[in-house]
């Protein structure tokens, strides 16, 4: 094939893929993973004689409902929702604390599922638990709870922020709470994935007990490690007043890239 003639292949074959991605974007539904579904959309394209558009179309919709697919199926099962069951697994995140009405404490982190009690309801890999007890949990150890789950859903209201597609981003296949007293500490060596979420640990203890003072504290600790549970509504509502709040949800990350850079050279 001329090179002029490979240009025009792959430029087609790109538009379809793109135009693959968008549609599979806004249609309502997946499309069923059948046999027969996609070797007739690829017979279809053969006969259009626009193979390289029709390919890269149909590649993008292949993926794209494969993928969707892959993540509805490892939601909980809806026999299951609502159901009283014990897990075990571990702390995958770091917890965000977040103060109740009285002196209760809240903590919401990730928890990836190594046993489920009802083997009918052994499908979700990593779920988001509320704890509402007074352990403080560390990222990577390995607990026994008592646990209320159901399917990540969310509010559907139209311009408002979509949960339910935010679950499915982050890998959240369950949503759930700790039932009171059921906690139960298993002792064993942290593996090495968990190490990053240990060190961001270990730095907002640092900046807790440095001498900063506490309307910094919170800004510090969202901007080193995106830990923003002691961001309060009255402070999230003068970042956005002041039209600075982009700086921890986006600039963040890369400010603390640029810091830990400078600080490594430092100690070189």
């Amino acid at each position: 094939m001329p090179a002029t003639g490979r240009v025009l292949y792959m430029r087609s074959w790109m538009i379809g893929c793109l135009l693959g991605l968008l549609l599979m974007a806004f249609v309502p539904r997946l499309f069923p993973l059948v046999p027969w579904v996609f070797p007739g959309l690829g017979l279809l394209c053969w006969w259009l004689r626009r193979r390289p558009f029709c390919l890269g179309l149909l590649v993008a919709v292949v993926i794209c409902s494969w993928q969707g697919h892959r993540l509805l199926q490892a939601q909980i099962p809806e026999a299951c929702n609502g159901e009283s069951l014990l897990v075990t697994g571990r702390v995958a995140s770091l917890p965000r604390v977040t103060a109740m009405h009285g002196d209760g404490l809240r903590q919401r982190f990730e928890f990836r599922l190594a046993s489920v009690s009802a083997a009918e309801c052994s499908m979700p890999r990593k779920v988001l638990l509320s704890y509402y007890g007074d352990q403080a949990m560390l990222p990577g150890e390995r607990w026994q709870f008592a646990v209320r789950l159901r399917a990540p859903w969310g509010l559907s209201n139209a311009g408002s922020f979509n949960m339910q597609a935010w679950y499915a981003m982050t890998g959240i296949h369950g949503v759930g709470s700790v039932r009171s007293a059921s906690e139960r500490h298993l002792p064993g060596p942290v593996p090495l994935a968990y190490t990053h979420h240990q060190m961001r640990r270990k730095i907002v203890s640092a900046i807790d007990a440095a001498d900063v003072s506490s309307a910094a504290t919170p800004i510090l600790k969202a901007i080193t490690v995106a830990d923003r549970s002691d961001l309060d509504h009255a402070m999230w509502t003068l970042l956005q007043r002041f039209g600075v709040n982009h700086l921890l949800v986006i600039s963040g990350l890369h400010v603390a890239l640029v810091s830990g850079l400078a600080y490594t050279v430092g100690r070189a």
